[in-house]
């Protein structure tokens, strides 16, 4: 198997997951900030997409043109990007079902990019610098690892709304 093949495994998988997790929750659901971890699923499905889009397409190749018409990431970087206070904005930030919307239109997207990407691109830099990771396989590796941990979060704060 080549490595795009093994990355559209994984990015779909894993969306599914995510999407598994979030889906199922109401707004009063989304929006429980339990103290012991001082976020809740709103933030971390929005920061989800931003930094899908960010490690996974604007890294790594130039979206298109569809997809920049659908989805004006920008919208998001206030509320969802890094070191954003998950408590902040809650009233202004975008719904529950534009976060599931754009979540699904962002994760077509990355498919589209990681299935077009050949072997030799993979060890390219990325092409926007980026903290964490030096090539474009990096960047990819990155945005699943980083959506993992936070579906874990999810799950705990899950947990945690199930036992009230």
């Amino acid at each position: 198997m080549i490595t795009n093949q093994i990355f559209t495994k994984e990015f779909q998988f894993i969306h599914n997951w995510t999407i598994g997790l979030i889906s199922n929750l109401d707004n009063v659901g989304w929006n429980v900030t339990p103290s012991a971890v001082a976020t809740n699923i709103h933030w971390i499905a929005g920061h989800i997409l931003h930094d899908n889009y960010w490690h996974a397409i604007a890294c790594v190749d130039q979206p298109s043109r569809k997809f920049q018409n659908v989805l004006e990431i920008s919208r998001f970087k206030k509320y969802f990007e890094k070191d954003s206070d998950p408590l902040a904005y809650k009233d202004e930030r975008p719904t529950r079902e534009i976060i599931l919307d754009s979540l699904s239109i962002c994760n077509k997207e990355v498919l589209r990019i990681v299935k077009n990407i050949t072997e030799e691109e993979f060890q390219q830099q990325t092409l926007i610098p980026n903290p964490v990771a030096k090539t474009k396989y990096e960047s990819l590796s990155f945005a699943i690892k980083h959506q993992m941990w936070h579906n874990g979060q999810i799950a705990m704060i899950k947990r945690i709304i199930n036992k009230k």
